[in-house]
């Protein structure tokens, strides 16, 4: 359970985050991708930088440009009892934002701090091959620690793949079988090394 944000608008997200559970909450000044949060809510921040910023005269940005995309994990994750207990959080956070009659309880603590999505290493596979994961999504990973092998039973070659940054693991690919480069697994890092498109594939 991760989610997307823009930065300006981490205290609303926050909120959200509590809720849901996110382990990862991954924030960017604009994602380069025209993903859905940054769409709706890029523009607005972007407007208030360029009428001077937020001062005693002027009013916060409005709390109804808030958006954040929300990743609730992949299919074979997911049985009744999570997808009730993931249901039930979001309708808890749409009753504290006033959208759903009722009271809703006290915010849970947060999982875990934001993270810059410009400090998500994206895993590339360096040669095609099988597979094969030493880490699952939630596992917490150590620069340099190995996250998975890539086995080439043509060239009899088996390649440790290893985090370049330490951070949570917070998704990886469903296929068994890699391309050369493509990304399998995204780790939340803590120091931004990234600009530009932060959502490529």
């Amino acid at each position: 359970m991760h989610l997307y944000a823009e930065k300006p608008y981490w205290p609303q997200a926050e909120i959200l985050a509590r809720y849901i559970g996110a382990k990862a909450s991954l924030l960017a000044l604009g994602q380069g991708a025209r993903s859905f949060d940054e769409a709706l809510s890029g523009v607005w921040w972007q407007l208030d930088e360029r009428l001077g910023g937020r001062g005693a005269e002027r009013p916060p940005i409005p709390l109804a440009c808030f958006s954040a995309t929300i990743e609730y994990r992949g299919q074979a994750d997911v049985d009744q009892a999570v997808a009730q207990d993931d249901a039930q959080r979001l309708f808890d956070f749409l009753q504290y934002r006033g959208l759903i009659a009722g009271t809703a309880p006290p915010p849970p603590e947060l999982p875990r701090g934001p993270t810059p999505l410009g400090g998500s290493e994206d895993v590339r596979a360096p040669h095609a091959g099988i597979l094969c994961f030493a880490k699952r999504p939630g596992d917490w990973v150590e620069a340099g620690e190995l996250v998975a092998e890539i086995v080439d039973p043509l060239a009899d070659v088996t390649t440790a793949v290893r985090a370049q940054v330490t951070g949570l693991l917070y998704g990886r690919i469903r296929e068994r079988y890699a391309t050369p480069n493509r990304v399998i697994c995204r780790i939340a890092g803590a120091v931004e090394f990234r600009s530009g498109n932060l959502l490529s594939p």
